[in-house]
Order: structure tokens, then C-alpha cells, then sequence
């Protein structure tokens, strides 16, 4: 069975520690937003200005995850 491990030098790298151990968490809050806003377009009773916002502010999110190379699979 392959292995992967991540090392780091206590406490110079603490942040990259701390980053690394609490990734998860942090994917899985993108996660909850993306779920967010398609439920908002999908089943939300927006006004035609707020629809039109919700997505352009969901097509940036999508590209700001893009940008950083961020991938979302459900």
C-alpha cells in the first residue's frame, strides 16, 4: 500500500502544519458555499436581480477556485 507523509519542522513551519491538518475543514467550507449557491439558483425564489447576482457571484467563485487550482468533486 502506497503512503504519503508530510513532514515539517516544529514550530519553524507551524503554519504549514496547522494548514495542512486542517485542510479538510477548509475544503469542506468551499464545498458548503458551492452547495449554497446551486440551491440558491436551483430552488430558491430569487427577484431577477437577485438571480443575476447570485450568479455572477457564483461564476467568480468557481474562477477564483480555478485560479488557485482548486477542485470540488462531490
Amino acid at each position: 500500500m502506497a503512503k504519503g507523509v508530510l513532514e515539517f519542522n516544529l514550530p519553524e513551519e507551524n503554519d504549514a502544519f496547522v494548514l495542512a491538518v486542517d485542510a479538510s475543514n477548509y475544503y469542506d467550507a468551499l464545498w458548503d458555499v458551492a452547495q449554497h449557491f446551486r440551491n440558491a439558483l436551483k430552488y430558491g425564489e430569487l427577484s431577477e436581480g437577485d438571480y443575476s447576482l447570485t450568479e455572477a457571484l457564483r461564476d467568480k467563485f468557481y474562477e477564483i477556485l480555478e485560479e488557485n487550482e482548486v477542485v470540488l468533486n462531490g
